[in-house]
C-alpha cells in the first residue's frame, strides 16, 4: 500500500506557507491575571473564535503550547 510523501523543502517538514518563519518568530508574553474567556488552541478554530470574539469587544485571550497553526489546522490545505 502506497503512502503519501511530504514534500516540502523545509528541514522541518512544514508545509510550503509556514517556510521562512524562524523558530521564535511569535513572541512569549504574560498572561494577564484574569480574563473573561480564555480560548485554548491556536489552530484554524481558536484563532477564529479569538478574532471574533475579540472584535464584539470581549475581552479575550488565546493560549497555545506551540507555534500558531503549527498541528492539523496548518497541515491540511484548508480541507474543512
Amino acid at each position: 500500500m502506497a503512502t503519501a510523501q511530504h514534500t516540502s523543502s523545509s528541514p522541518l517538514g512544514y508545509p510550503v506557507w509556514m517556510e521562512g518563519i524562524p523558530e521564535g518568530a511569535f513572541a512569549e508574553t504574560l498572561l494577564p491575571a484574569t480574563t473573561r474567556i480564555l480560548v485554548i488552541g491556536g489552530g484554524l478554530a481558536g484563532i477564529a473564535v479569538t478574532y471574533y470574539l475579540a472584535r464584539q469587544g470581549a475581552d479575550v485571550v488565546l493560549v497555545e503550547r506551540g507555534r500558531l497553526c503549527e498541528g492539523s489546522s496548518g497541515r491540511n490545505g484548508g480541507l474543512i
